[in-house]
């Protein structure tokens, strides 16, 4: 009986599958060029939800075997984005010295880079703030308390982002790095925990309360405006975005919940890391591509090609090296 219940425990849960791999290609679209109004609706909670899947998952581990996890994968494929960067300008035949390059490509690893550094790892800043607050959840048992008092801390949070403004104006160089955007984006991710907690009604919402969650997230976008944590701006009011991207995840959550388990979606979900990765050296090719045949830069079509190049890649390295993808 204990073994049958153990093994119900363990039931792969398809929503998240789906859920990761859309949000996985809402980035890579993100990247790709996507602009306007689509950017918006898109950005309003891309980031956020995978946020909250992280706290919907989350377990405390040693932070050795986190930083292992993250650490191994961000090494990994910074050397081939390095390599891509060295063969590009080996093409151009523009004089480098690889000690300059590694000194400009090291600061985005715990900033944002503004133009004035070479990014390797774009996408970077998810897996280091995602880092930090694993660390903060439990993976540092320290930190245990903070699950422990979610539902006092989401809100002290939640009331320091929204008057963060008046006192800050966003201009401090500090809402750069990795680190202070922690707070911004832990009641995110603790939200998760309360997601999990209440799953039997956040994760079955009837038809009705889909479609004002769907009218909600519409009019609190088009209020709150544009979205961008990497920049840590999250629109003109930190708490309407919070509850734009809660609602707009469940939302995504519920419909994923509709469709039935599928070894693509499993794939891509397992291969995030590896997406993060490539994502921005098939994107710079697919450009090149429309240069040379003249052809308008088509996100959508950059961010498929993404998806379709990865998949086998994420195949052989589940297969023959998990440990690139954080496994």
């Amino acid at each position: 009986m204990n073994i049958v219940k153990n093994t119900i425990s363990r039931k792969r849960e398809s929503w998240i599958d789906w859920a990761k791999a859309l949000l996985i290609w809402l980035m890579v679209l993100g990247h790709a060029g996507l602009s306007g109004l689509p950017r918006e609706f898109v950005y309003a909670f891309h980031m956020p939800a995978f946020f909250i899947i992280s706290g919907y998952l989350y377990k405390p581990h040693s932070w050795i075997k986190t930083l292992k996890s993250f650490g191994v994968p961000i090494l990994f494929f910074s050397v081939i984005n390095l390599c891509y960067v060295v063969l590009r300008l080996e093409i151009k035949g523009e004089p480098f010295i690889v000690s300059d390059l590694l000194m400009k490509a090291t600061p985005p690893y715990w900033k944002c880079n503004l133009g004035e550094y070479i990014t390797l790892f774009r996408g970077v800043w998810f897996i280091i703030v995602l880092f930090f607050m694993r660390l903060m959840m439990g993976d540092i048992p320290v930190f245990t308390f903070i699950r422990k008092y979610i539902y006092w801390i989401i809100p002290l949070l939640i009331l320091y982002m929204t008057l963060e403004p008046a006192f800050d104006n966003y201009t401090s160089k500090y809402h750069d790095f990795y680190v202070y955007k922690v707070i911004g984006c832990l009641p995110i991710m603790l939200f998760g925990i309360i997601l999990k907690t209440y799953k039997d009604r956040f994760l079955n919402i009837g038809k009705i309360e889909m479609l004002v969650s769907l009218a909600i997230y519409i009019g609190l976008v088009l209020f709150n405006g544009d979205v961008d944590i990497w920049i840590y701006h999250f629109g003109d009011n930190y708490l309407l975005f919070y509850v734009c991207a809660v609602v707009a995840s469940i939302l995504l959550f519920n419909i994923c919940k509709m469709l039935k388990s599928n070894k693509i979606a499993e794939t891509f979900s397992k291969g995030t890391f590896l997406i993060l990765g490539l994502h921005s050296i098939i994107i710079e090719i697919c450009d090149k591509v429309f240069d040379i045949f003249n052809m308008p830069h088509l996100c959508v079509i950059s961010s498929l090609f993404v998806m379709l190049l990865c998949y086998l890649p994420i195949r052989l390295a589940l297969r023959y090296c998990p440990v690139i993808l954080g496994k």
